[in-house]
């Protein structure tokens, strides 16, 4: 994933065990400690968009979060307790919200983990979050769901399974884009 920020800002986590993080667009990469941060290859990172030196990644299997806050260069634990209880799958942060999801929907917190309360609504395993305001569309292999809530309630807008899932947006017009299966 890169950064919003500085598009040669980029990590990757590899199934070797490894997550690194190159700040040249490639042409070099640091390999992380795994005390300091072990790979989790079910999960990208996520990048604050308001913040560019806070980082977000999963760490180990079970991917307890951990958070940078000098552009990757050292990293704690965000929070003592685990917010899901899978395997972590995705994260989305948002300028208000983190939202950590695993194998059935997500949890969100926004207070830096203090708190986490469950996405209502929100099922199956998570591709791709997008919000904007309190608008969020998010995809998964149940479908397309959206919140205007600030994503503490989202309802199922289309039903069918997705194989990947994305967004994009300008001032007028928001593009969400699905990935599915041809049944025919």
């Amino acid at each position: 994933v890169s950064s919003p920020h500085d598009p040669k800002i980029m990590m990757v986590t590899c199934d070797m065990s490894g997550s690194y993080i190159s700040r040249d667009a490639g042409e070099t990469w640091q390999m992380y400690h795994y005390k300091n941060l072990g790979s989790c290859t079910s999960s990208e990172a996520a990048f604050h968009p308001d913040n560019p030196m806070v980082i977000y990644a999963g760490s180990g299997y079970y991917a307890r979060i951990k958070v940078s806050g000098d552009g990757g260069k050292t990293w704690k634990l965000l929070c003592n307790q685990r917010p899901i209880k899978s395997r972590l799958r995705y994260m989305y942060r948002s300028s208000k919200l983190l939202i950590v999801c695993g194998d059935e929907g997500g949890t969100a917190t926004a207070d830096e983990g203090q708190t986490w309360k469950k996405c209502q609504g929100l099922e199956g395993q998570i591709l791709r979050i997008w919000g904007k305001g309190t608008l969020y569309y998010a995809g998964s292999n149940k479908g397309i769901f959206k919140s205007e809530d600030g994503a503490e309630t989202f309802t199922r807008i289309w039903d069918r399974e997705l194989l990947d899932f994305s967004m994009g947006s300008n001032a007028e017009t928001t593009m969400l884009y699905a990935a599915v299966e041809n049944k025919d």
